[in-house]
């Protein structure tokens, strides 16, 4: 699957897919789903070791610039002796821009 018909998928566009192409991309993930299913690998196998995080106190600035220096669209927020308290989207950022940070307002 091209990353421009994704791209498309993505935004909603109009996508009139052949019956072909579906059954391809069905028959696709379907094989995939079975040959994941199949493998005994553990997290710690593939896992991410040097993970990007940010702090409480970095700015949303900071934290998009993060995500986007290394194609993230999320960061776990750690405190300064390591400990994860929570993450921070991509999303949550947009919302706080468009929506003017209502939702995290009393």
């Amino acid at each position: 699957m091209s990353q421009s018909y994704i791209a498309r998928l993505e935004k909603g566009g109009t996508i009139n897919p052949t019956y072909d192409k579906v059954r391809k991309i069905f028959e696709y993930l379907n094989r995939a789903g079975q040959r994941a299913g199949n493998m005994e690998i553990t997290a710690e196998k593939i896992m991410t070791r040097s993970v990007v995080t940010c702090y409480p106190t970095d700015s949303i600035i900071t934290a998009l610039n993060k995500m986007r220096e290394k194609g993230y669209s999320q960061l776990p927020v750690v405190t300064h002796d390591g400990k994860v308290i929570g993450t921070i989207t991509e999303s949550d950022i947009n919302d706080l821009l468009i929506k003017g940070g209502r939702r995290w307002t009393a």
